[in-house]
């Protein structure tokens, strides 16, 4: 049975986790669905002390716990995604389309690993 990897942002992680616990590598669905949070996403948090105070349980054990599963890549993989970063960030910027280091980053994964990518708002 094939599997669908499902790549979250950090808004999507935040939005979601908390409520559907364990959120990542678990397999659901008819179709064999798997969610993964960016790798980039703990030091995002971090560096943002209104996601901290917002977010208070992201740093709870059970959670870090969850995290620590992450998408494998080779290193042609880690490759292509750095190339694929490096052609969208200079789009994003010559567009001045404002997105965030970590959103193009997020959106990099998607085309060398052929998944899918999930984003929710914070709005």
């Amino acid at each position: 049975m094939s599997k669908y990897r499902i790549l979250l942002d950090s808004n999507a992680y935040l939005r979601l986790a908390n409520s559907f616990h364990p959120l990542l590598y678990k397999s659901f669905g008819n179709e064999n669905y798997t969610l993964y949070l960016i790798p980039e996403f703990q030091k995002e948090f971090n560096k943002n002390p209104r996601l901290k105070n917002k977010f208070g349980w992201v740093n709870q054990a059970e959670y870090k716990e969850n995290r620590k599963h992450q998408l494998r890549t080779l290193a042609k993989e880690k490759n292509d995604i750095k190339i694929t970063y490096s052609y969208l960030w200079a789009q994003n910027i010559s567009e001045g389309l404002g997105a965030s280091r970590v959103d193009v980053r997020a959106l990099a994964y998607w085309q060398p690993l052929c998944i899918y990518f999930s984003s929710y708002s914070l709005i």
